[in-house]
This record gives structure tokens, C-alpha cells and sequence, in this order.
């Protein structure tokens, strides 16, 4: 009886999360013309963050000769165990297929900065990351800094969300905070970490929390007509996460379907107060 009810709230569960993302939507405010010409600082824990969060955005004000810069805080080398790629020559890797995604987003490479953190370190260099990041950013001094959302369930999306948050106040810059949803809009509004409770808890958390996710600030809303042919060769270039790169079993791989929920008319964008 409890599996056949887990199985019925997972069946539910793709339906209550396209319905949400489309209130979501609906509930946004167009940012476009607005964000278009104000300079910004994209800040990613992982190569391909920068992309899929708001890589038509990013190309959308390049396109229009406003100054963006890209800041990666981790190397990206844990995405994957394999027999066959070491952990340094992944980080190679994905090194190589960022600059070839920003290129694609109309960037040059000398927007593009690392900062080097081992991925899976994030947590215990967070200091280090702080001082980085506050120093980059003051030197910036960009109109807007986009992070990733603290609702993302990924440990470094969350982490590089709070560090700069906890930066951002002294910086007195007159910038605006926004951050960008990845795993929150993927998988939608329920917590992955730490597993969920019983069934019964899990069908009211159902539409409960994409319900309670709805308040706060209106989202902001940047459309992608026009450069989603470039968010698309953009994420292409990262192979090492959309293809299986070594043929090996347990490599794991961004399908299409995931994909493609980037990919839609709007990049979304959640204000921070």
C-alpha cells in the first residue's frame, strides 16, 4: 500500500511541476529591455551554471555591447568518477568547454575568471571565496551581480548563494542582487536533501510547497527570442555533462527533457531584498 502511494505521488509529481513553473511565469515581471544594457556579474559554482541559468540573458547583452563578466568559483571536477578520466584532466576539460560555451554567448575569454576551488572544497574554502569574490567585485563594479538561488538543493549553488549574500551589503556598490534557479527549477519546489518523510507528508507537501515557493518578490523575467540559438551551442559545448564522454555505464548525463527546461521563452530571475 505505502509503494503504491509513493509511486502514485511520484506519477503527480511532473504535472504539479509544470503547472508551477507556469504560474511562476505568469506571475514574472518582463526585465528584458531593463536588463539588456545593465553590465552584470554572472557568478556560477560550476562550469555550464553560467548557461543554463541565463546564458540567453548573458548573450542578449552582449549582443547589445554591455560589458558581462563570468566568475566560476569551483573546476568542476566532481561531476563524474570515472576509470577513464582522471579528476585534473576533467577539470581540463571543463576548463576548456567554458570558455568555448562563453564564446558562444558572445563573450571574450578575458571575462571569464576561475577561481580554482577543487569541486567538492567549496565548503571548507568558503573564506578564501569570500575574500575572492568580494575583491572581483569591487574591481567589477558591475549594475547587477546573478548568483545561483539558495533554493537550489545542490550544497555549492546554496553555499555560493550565502557567500554572496553575506559579501554583498558591504560592498555599497548601488548593485542589484538577483539570483538564478537551476536545480529549484528542475526538480521543482520539494527539498531533495535530506530525504523527504513519510507518503502521507510527501502528497500534502505536494502542492504545498510550490505554493508556499510562490511568495516573495515577482520573479523577473528576460525573454530568449532571439538567442536561444546561442544558449543551445552554448550548452552543447559542454559535452562532459550532456553526452556520455566515455561510454562508461555509470556516467551520468543531462537528457534532453532536463535540458530543455532551459529552454523556454523566459530566463527567470528571483530578487533579492
Amino acid at each position: 500500500m505505502i509503494e503504491r502511494a509513493h509511486a502514485a505521488v511520484q506519477q503527480v509529481k511532473p504535472a504539479v511541476r509544470r503547472a508551477w513553473h507556469g504560474h511562476v511565469r505568469r506571475r514574472a515581471v518582463d526585465d528584458t529591455t531593463r536588463s539588456a544594457t545593465r553590465t552584470c556579474v554572472v557568478v556560477a559554482p560550476h562550469p555550464d551554471d553560467e548557461t543554463f541559468g541565463c546564458g540567453a540573458t548573458i548573450a542578449r547583452k552582449t549582443a547589445a555591447g554591455t560589458t558581462v563578466d563570468v566568475i566560476v568559483v569551483t573546476d568542476g571536477r566532481a561531476s563524474h568518477r570515472s576509470d577513464r578520466i582522471a579528476p585534473d584532466e576533467l577539470a581540463d576539460i571543463r576548463t576548456r568547454e567554458l570558455h568555448t560555451a562563453t564564446r558562444a554567448l558572445g563573450m571574450p575569454d578575458g571575462h571569464v575568471h576561475q577561481l580554482g576551488v577543487r569541486d567538492g572544497e567549496l565548503i571548507p574554502s568558503r573564506r578564501q571565496v569570500r575574500d575572492e569574490l568580494a575583491d572581483r567585485l569591487l574591481d567589477l563594479a558591475p549594475d547587477d551581480v546573478l548568483v545561483t538561488s539558495g533554493l537550489d538543493w545542490h550544497d555549492d549553488h546554496r553555499v555560493t548563494s550565502e557567500i554572496v549574500r553575506e559579501i554583498f551589503p558591504a560592498l555599497r556598490l548601488g548593485t542589484e542582487l538577483v539570483e538564478f534557479p537551476i536545480w529549484w527549477w528542475a526538480d521543482g519546489p520539494w527539498p531533495m536533501r535530506p530525504p523527504g518523510a513519510s507518503v502521507p507528508v510527501r502528497a500534502l507537501r505536494l502542492v504545498g510547497d510550490p505554493l508556499r515557493a510562490l511568495g516573495g518578490p515577482r520573479p523577473r523575467a528576460v525573454a530568449t527570442d532571439g538567442f536561444l540559438d546561442c544558449k543551445r551551442a552554448a550548452i552543447s559545448a559542454y559535452a562532459s555533462q550532456t553526452t556520455n564522454l566515455t561510454g562508461e555505464p555509470g556516467w551520468a548525463v543531462l537528457d534532453d527533457a532536463w535540458i530543455e527546461q532551459f529552454c523556454g521563452p523566459v530566463e527567470l530571475f528571483l530578487p533579492v531584498t
